[in-house]
């Protein structure tokens, strides 16, 4: 498998359950996150913004760790430490290197995504029925209330060839999305509030 400066895949591949197309969803997770989380690291941190800063730099720790990148995590760390330290002059040691190599990582994530073709064939879509939505969902959440990924990857996959409207189907997406980056509690949250919502 072709590489990615700055990621240690065979790492990656492995945090994600050893699964090619698990970890290429993950990666595309990334990209579209760190896109966003950019935006707040951009220029040094107030004092009164050092809280939101913490945050950002922390969940970038996390996420840059969970890919492999293990080199930009260790940065954000520094970060993150200086942050609750509320220490200015570390942080503006390190901030701009710091975007610098996020920046870089996102742009070759990209590029090393638009290469892959990974194929997967397309099963076709179910009639949708709102009571056999609510029964995968209902057994979906017992799924992940006992952290059985696998069959909450099954369900979910179920629930993703059902033709649905597109509030829905963008509830699956998140949902998928939750699963890959292990955000069980975030994704038995989504669920138990659609089927007490929609009853």
């Amino acid at each position: 498998m072709e590489g990615i400066e700055g990621i240690d895949m065979s790492k990656g591949l492995w945090l994600s359950g050893a699964s090619r197309e698990r970890y290429f969803k993950i990666l595309n997770i990334f990209y579209k996150d760190g896109k966003q989380r950019l935006l707040h690291i951009k220029e040094m941190p107030k004092a009164e913004e050092l809280a939101a800063f913490v945050t950002n730099v922390h969940a970038l720790k996390g996420a840059c760790a969970s890919i492999g990148a293990s080199s930009t995590a260790n940065m954000a760390a520094f970060l993150e430490k200086s942050g609750k330290d509320r220490d200015i002059e570390a942080i503006q040691s390190r901030l701009d290197e710091f975007y610098g190599e996020f920046s870089l990582l996102l742009e070759r994530i990209h590029t090393f995504l638009n290469k892959q073709t990974v194929k997967r064939e397309t099963p076709p879509l179910v009639e949708y029925q709102n009571e056999v939505v609510r029964n995968e969902l209902r057994n979906l959440l017992d799924a992940l209330k006992n952290y059985n990924v696998s069959k909450s990857d099954n369900i979910l996959d179920t629930l993703k060839r059902m033709s649905v409207n597109s509030e829905i189907r963008q509830m699956f997406e998140t949902l998928e999305d939750n699963l890959l980056m292990s955000e069980f509690t975030e994704a038995a949250a989504s669920i138990e509030e659609f089927l007490k919502t929609s009853a």
